[in-house]
């Protein structure tokens, strides 16, 4: 769930560790007797795995990828693109590849020429729609939302009964609407949400700024209206109508958010699970039979009202109407012929999908791993369906097998080798009891990427718990404070938040053992406030206050 109010305690929390953190400590060690209990007690992050349906799967089915397939496929581009070096819908491709993969700089360059290109394109054929409504694109991509208004205004004059340009005009609208509210750049609903959300805690919008934005949504619903209209079978054009109708859930975090509103969770499901976004999906899949996301993402808006509060005991299928049970149903009956399609990457998309459905909505474990499995076989660069895979192996109907575990996170690694990943299999050493592996693999981490937070944190972790003297403390703490500037930096909650709560924990282990009790009880105070803290957080850090004696 995002992140809807602002949050200044966890900002002075967070700086409270810093100052912490960079005090030298004037205190003497920690009794002897209660340092092995200490070091004992240090904890690796918490590692949340994202299982998730969204509109992006749809919009681009197979682009849910490993690093390592983006570079692949981002070489293969240019090497197209040195081929034929004026062809401006492969630069734009290209351009949302570097995006993907955070080569802003270059992005920026592919972009450049993506624009030229169909600006030439777009000029050469007035007429053509799609390729009037393809220029616009690159243009609001670059931020340039007035130039693509213009544009796609003056088309529509021309050429009235194109979809392509009212869908095209819709699309922008929705882009402007949270320009309106004070996004600071065109695509960033599609690339940063959650860090968008966080401005609106500082700054709220004003009653011109609502309006201009509420007016830009009512004619997005006009302009995608009309596209259906002039299309109503067109696959393409019954797609892009549905993303816009779940937009709506976005748009309504956003704007609450920059009304400082609080937005009540159930609410948020219920907005997922409408009767007006059922239906837009339900038609589209009608037209895209092999749109295997898209199916996903229909069973998900039927079942979606029955995730929430799930604490009665019944499963989500079993807590939403029997016109929406048979509909979800359906939906998955449709992606279990799709798991037979003689295309492989359709039919690992379509076992991903019917895992997420069977392990959200059904709440069958077991075969949702088996999906998640058949996925991964077929096509190994699914980073959600190795995401569900290892969701399903922790999530296995009574204890899960600690070894298991550790399979699939080794597995993973063959396939998409990056420090998040490795986190996830240095916990799962460390669950099942395999301490040596687990520090091998934290040091071959920090290897691999000597920058990241994570890295840093899983070896200062692990070796503070074999930290016997004043020199391997001192190291331990060496590696907590580039994790702190990450913290302090950092403007995704999601990520940031449990390394905070982590290194909080730990900061207090390493002042506790440097004898200086009352910095580490501050700064156990101050981590258990943060947003990020879990119940077994707050009883760790009662571990450690027991363990220095308070």
């Amino acid at each position: 769930m995002h992140e809807l109010s602002p949050c200044t305690q966890t900002v002075k929390a967070r700086v409270l560790l810093v100052s912490l953190l960079f005090v030298r400590s004037a205190y003497g060690a920690a009794p002897e007797q209660g340092a092995p209990k200490l070091r004992s007690l240090a904890v690796l992050p918490t590692m949340h795995l994202h299982l998730v349906t969204q509109v992006s799967c749809v919009e681009h089915p197979d682009e849910d990828w490993s690093k390592a397939e983006t570079s692949r496929r981002i070489s293969s581009l240019q090497a197209e693109l040195k081929q034929d070096p004026t062809d401006g819908v492969q630069w734009l491709r290209l351009s949302d590849y570097l995006l993907k993969a955070d080569r802003r700089a270059e992005y920026q360059a592919a972009l450049d020429e993506a624009t030229k290109h169909l600006r030439r394109r777009a000029e050469g054929r007035p007429q053509d729609g799609a390729a009037q409504a393809l220029f616009a694109t690159a243009l609001v991509n670059d931020g340039k939302l007035s130039d693509a208004e213009r544009l796609l205004r003056a088309t529509i004059k021309s050429i009235p009964k194109d979809w392509t340009c009212w869908a095209g005009l819709g699309d922008l609208l929705d882009t402007k609407f949270f320009a309106s509210l004070g996004w600071s750049m065109a695509r960033v609903k599609r690339t940063s949400f959650d860090k968008e959300l966080k401005v609106f805690g500082s700054k709220k919008a004003t009653a011109a700024q609502i309006k201009e934005a509420e007016d830009c949504q009512d004619e997005a619903d006009l302009c995608f209206s009309q596209a259906i209209k002039l299309a109503p079978r067109h696959p393409q054009a019954l797609l892009v109508r549905a993303n816009h109708v779940s937009e709506a859930t976005t748009r309504m975090m956003a704007k609450n958010a920059a009304m400082h509103q609080p937005l009540d969770k159930e609410e948020v499901f219920r907005s997922w699970g409408s009767s007006a976004n059922c239906s837009a999906w339900a038609e589209a899949v009608k037209v895209n039979p092999t749109n295997y996301a898209a199916i996903g993402y229909w069973g998900w808006t039927e079942v979606a009202q029955g995730l929430f509060r799930q604490t009665d005991g019944t499963k989500p299928i079993e807590r939403i109407s029997e016109t929406r049970r048979t509909n979800l149903l359906e939906a998955m009956r449709l992606l279990e012929t799709g798991s037979r399609d003689p295309n492989p990457k359709l039919a690992a998309e379509a076992f991903e999908n019917l895992g997420v459905l069977r392990f959200l909505a059904t709440l069958e474990t077991t075969a949702a791993k088996a999906a998640f499995r058949q996925a991964v076989a077929l096509d190994p660069t699914r980073c959600r369906s190795w995401e569900g895979l290892v969701c399903a192996t922790v999530g296995t109907e009574g204890n899960p097998n600690p070894q298991d575990v550790v399979s699939v996170c080794e597995e993973r690694l063959r396939y998409d080798d990056n420090a998040r990943n490795r986190a996830f299999l240095i916990r799962a050493y460390d669950r099942a009891g395999m301490a040596d592996k687990a520090l091998a693999q934290a040091r071959s981490t920090f290897a691999l990427e000597p920058t990241n937070a994570l890295s840093h944190l899983c070896l200062g972790a692990l070796l503070l718990r074999r930290a016997e003297d004043p020199k391997a403390i001192g190291e331990c703490k060496e590696h907590m404070k580039p994790v702190v500037v990450f913290v302090v930096q950092t403007d995704d909650e999601d990520e940031g938040g449990p390394i905070a709560v982590a290194c909080g924990l730990d900061l207090a282990i390493i002042f506790a053992l440097e004898g200086d009790t009352d910095k580490a009880e501050k700064t156990l105070r101050d981590t258990c406030k943060l947003d990020a803290a879990e119940e077994k957080d707050k009883a760790r850090a009662k571990e450690i206050e027991a363990a220095m004696g308070k």
